[in-house]
């Protein structure tokens, strides 16, 4: 099994070293560098858990009921606790489909989230970044409201449409 596990790295890092060299610097970026210590597994962030999470609503209700994964909650509000300066940032993917009354029990989920890393919703210990592809200068209140801070607390940059080319899809 040792020996299986060793092939399988080194075809790992022969891939990798393969994707880095690519020519085509967008299909590069699509994937994961697991030289570079990105967590990839939940393992990965229970034993060590990141300051930037990734997540949806649905995935970030079920670690919060899971007690598998209390470590990551408790970890972290230490972390932030030993040193002021640190800073947790929370992504937050289709921000604009969060509207409604699921949109306010989702805002309430992470306030709840919050909580159990001991962090108000306007420290400066918190960094929220929401994407979205449809959401513009107007969506001050709406981020104000979602995220329970002040609307001047954001910051909203446009994107700009990407042609794509036959030969790139």
């Amino acid at each position: 099994k040792f020996k299986e596990a060793c092939r399988d790295l080194q075809e790992l890092i022969r891939d990798t070293d393969l994707l880095r060299n690519h020519e085509n610097q967008d299909l590069r970026y699509q994937f994961p560098a697991p030289l570079q210590g990105e967590m990839v597994t939940r393992w990965d962030m229970i034993q060590s858990p990141p300051d930037i999470m990734i997540s949806n609503n649905s995935m970030l209700n079920v670690m919060m009921m899971r007690s598998r994964e209390d470590d990551i909650f408790t970890q972290t509000r230490t972390w932030l606790e030993q040193d002021t300066s640190r800073a947790f940032t929370l992504v937050i993917d289709e921000i604009h489909t969060y509207r409604g009354s699921s949109g306010s029990e989702i805002a309430l989920m992470l306030r709840k989230f919050l909580d159990r890393i001991g962090l108000a919703a306007d420290s400066p210990q918190l960094r929220c970044i929401g994407t979205s592809a449809s959401l513009d200068n107007n969506g001050r209140e709406f981020l104000s409201q979602f995220f329970g801070v002040s609307p001047h607390s954001f910051e909203i940059v446009a994107g700009t449409p990407k042609e794509l080319r036959p030969a790139e899809l």
